[in-house]
């Protein structure tokens, strides 16, 4: 019979202070350039979608070794 490793009644946090502070980190940084293109150049990028790249890569880079999940 099949037993999964992480049992289904187990409990685990969706909200930690890892993930907070990756999200801060990469707000400040892209509102940072994203402002300076505006300044400099006069025309803004969309953050949206390079932050969610970089924050996939960095995922990689700096796996969590607490949950399989």
């Amino acid at each position: 019979m099949y037993k999964p490793i992480v049992p289904a009644g187990a409990t685990v946090p969706e909200l930690t202070w890892r993930s907070v502070g990756w999200g801060v980190l990469l707000c400040i940084i892209f509102s940072v350039a994203s402002a300076y293109s505006g300044l400099k150049v006069g025309q803004v990028m969309e953050g949206g979608h390079s932050d969610l790249d970089m924050a996939i890569g960095l995922a990689r880079v700096y796996p969590r070794r607490s949950s399989l999940l």
